[in-house]
């Protein structure tokens, strides 16, 4: 059986009933229930944008919604969906966790390990779709003691891959893979608190998956990517030229994805497009997590060759458009895509 390994962190969602960012900032002025607040945040919290902000607590209004979110335990949640029995998933939180996140995932026989490194953040969701503004709380870790080694995680031996999704510290993941020894092959979301040299060393010289947010690469550029890396074409160039097999989702529009030396445009067709988006203006919060979604799709499949669609179809496809298909599957699945998917409900268009 395949072992699996997701790291990332869980994170408290906050839906606030009414809510309306009267001024970005910084500092933002934020319109909760009636109630003005002024926030320091570190960057102008405009439509589309996530920024750190601080006592963002202060916005949990008691009319808010309240879940559990997080890009790596959504991709849990539906990697359990996608592999069934096909794969053992280990859950690996940086968090000091909760017992009903614990719970929940073991009741479905995935293991649980919390690292105990920080407080479970908190993100206030304020709108939805691409106008949605996400405010996000500083974390602050725990800081090991000097020549003392973490303990090592139980269990975690002979793994197999790794999906990293929005890692909250870099030196977690270092332990992860220095424990899990033979090398596994890394899936990692891309975002923009990671270091430019953590794309470098491990992530590139591992020459494995890679997948990024479009609408992330702008601030991204001169930070973690170089600062000619403005969209998702220059960004495929960069990753494909380190044999990385790249993926980069463009929201509603789908997602491009190199294979060989091959760009390709992978998206809903018109018909089904029209449905889909029938469905985000019914249930618009659903769209928060679709990108996590996508990249469990796109792990189970590459993998675990498990997928919505059928194998003998994908199979007629190089694996990274496979690999795009079945995360393009499971997005619209997570939104809540009413029908069984079929390949003809994607066009595949060669861009290069």
């Amino acid at each position: 059986m395949v072992k699996l390994v997701v790291l990332g962190s869980v994170c408290q969602d906050v839906y606030p009933l009414q809510a309306h960012v009267c001024h970005g900032g910084p500092p933002a002025r934020i319109d909760i229930d009636g109630r003005s607040f002024d926030i320091d945040v570190d960057g102008p919290a405009l439509p589309g944008s996530k920024v750190v902000a601080e006592n963002v607590e202060m916005l949990c209004s008691p009319s808010a919604r309240i879940k559990p979110g997080g890009g790596s335990y959504i991709s849990t949640k539906q990697l359990i969906k996608l592999l069934g029995n096909a794969a053992a998933i280990h859950y690996v939180d940086t968090s000091c966790g909760c017992r009903s996140i614990s719970e929940g995932l073991g009741d479905q026989d995935v293991q649980v390990s919390f690292l105990g490194r920080h407080e479970i953040p908190t993100n206030v969701v304020i709108g939805s779709g691409t106008d949605r503004i996400i405010l996000k709380s500083r974390i602050n870790f725990t800081v090991p003691t000097p020549g003392c080694p973490p303990n090592p995680i139980p269990g975690f031996e002979n793994v197999d891959a790794i999906l990293i999704n929005s890692p909250k510290n870099v030196q977690d993941f270092q332990q992860i893979i220095g424990q899990a020894g033979n090398r596994p092959r890394l899936t990692c979301v891309i975002t923009p608190s990671l270091p430019a040299w953590f794309l470098i060393d491990p992530v590139l010289s591992s020459g494995h998956t890679v997948i990024l947010s479009e609408d992330e690469l702008s601030s991204m550029a001169g930070k973690s990517l170089p600062p000619y890396i403005q969209d998702g074409q220059a960004a495929l160039e960069l990753f494909s030229g380190f044999g990385v097999m790249c993926f980069v989702t463009l929201g509603k529009d789908g997602v491009l994805v190199s294979a060989d030396k091959d760009v390709y445009h992978i998206r809903l067709n018109q018909t089904t497009s029209a449905c889909m988006q029938a469905q985000v203006r019914r249930s618009p919060e659903r769209v928060n997590g679709a990108g996590d979604a996508f990249a469990a799709g796109v792990f189970s499949y590459i993998e675990a060759g498990c997928s919505l669609l059928p194998d003998p179809v994908l199979k007629t496809y190089p694996i990274a458009v496979s690999g795009a298909l079945a995360g393009c599957c499971a997005a619209i699945n997570w939104i809540g895509y009413p029908n069984p998917v079929e390949i003809e409900d994607f066009d595949i268009t060669p861009v290069c």
